[in-house]
Order: C-alpha cells, then structure tokens, then sequence
C-alpha cells in the first residue's frame, strides 16, 4: 500500500520500482490517495511505468476518500481497510514536512519501506524505528531485504512491535494531551477534557 498523495515528492516511481522487481505476480501496488492537487501528469507516468515494470498499480483514491466527517463516501472502504490488508507499506517520499502516513504505518504494525527523507533521519530514525531504509534508490539488497520480511512472520512481528513501541511513546495521542495540558496549564487556561 502507497498511502499518499499522488505528488512527484512521494516517490512512487521508486514503489513501482520495487514491486516490479520483487517479480511476485499476486502482487498489487494499491494508492489510496488523491491525486490532482498538482495535476495528473504524475499519475499518468506512473501508469505508465507500472505498465513498462510489469507491476498490478492501482490507484483507488475514489474508494478511500472520506466524506466530511471522515468517514468513507458510498461502497468504499477506509484508510483503516487498506492498512490492515497490507503486506507491505510503502513510503519512499524524496523530502517530507514530518511523515504522518509513516506514523500511521508505524500503529498498523505493517513493514514499512522508507526513502531516508531529511525530517526521518533527523527526527524518526533515531528514534530506534526498525524498517526497509533506502537511499534514493532501489537496490538489489532492498529487494532481497524486502523479500526476507515478507518471507518471515516473526521478523515481521518484531519490526511491528518496535515501531509500535516507538509511536507509541513519541507520537501517540496520549503523549499529545499531556502536552497540550502542560501548555494550557502554563498558560492559565483550563485544560479539562
């Protein structure tokens, strides 16, 4: 699963890139974000190279889109579904303000391939983030590492827990309301609720 926004930022070519080249033909490349906020000439060179790698690309941004509330919009599923269904997450963004799908990901329990972005080295990985690390580009030990994770539930499980452990204790919601209430508090405001 590509949980973002279909922008040349995100990377997804290098997603593309690595289903093609894990040469398993059940495999699917799901995109559950919108694409158009800086037109659709990325979409459409990604269809294209998914058809050039040989790789099953399927943007589903229509059935993932929430409706105002947040919830989803007709006979569709939400982002919960897709996290849940997934082998793999990817996330190779070229540069990113912090990385939200990737904390995301890090709750779901779900492997994780992740392009070391500026803010991620800076203000994740040091965290003790356990996930498929790439530098701008897919190699053949991507693949293999990849292929590994896929391979072994018990390595899976263990990536889950340690990124789970982590989000948990830097980036949970908790964590954000016993901040928000110091604040507040310092502030003179009532922080109740």
């Amino acid at each position: 699963v590509q949980p973002t926004r279909v922008v040349p930022r995100k990377g997804i070519e290098l997603a593309i890139e690595l289903v093609g080249r894990l040469g398993d033909p059940d495999a699917v490349l799901l995109i559950t974000s919108p694409a158009g906020d800086e037109g659709l000439d990325y979409l459409v060179s990604l269809e294209r190279l998914a058809e050039r790698h040989e790789v099953r690309l399927r943007y589903a941004a229509d059935r993932f889109a929430p409706d105002l509330d947040g919830k989803p919009i007709g006979p569709a599923h939400s982002l919960n579904d897709a996290y849940l269904a997934a082998d793999l997450i990817t996330y190779p963004s070229l540069y990113e303000g912090f990385g939200n799908a990737l904390v995301e990901a890090m709750f779901y329990g779900k492997p994780v391939l992740v392009n070391r972005y500026p803010v991620y080295d800076a203000d994740i990985r040091p965290l003790g983030v356990k996930f498929v690390e790439i530098e701008g580009e897919i190699t053949e030990a991507t693949v293999q590492e990849v292929r590994a994770v896929l391979a072994s539930p018990q390595r899976r499980a263990q990536m889950a827990r340690i990124n789970f452990d982590v989000a948990k204790k830097h980036f949970s919601y908790a964590l954000l309301r016993r901040r928000l209430r110091k604040v507040l508090s310092q502030m003179g405001l009532n922080a109740a609720g």
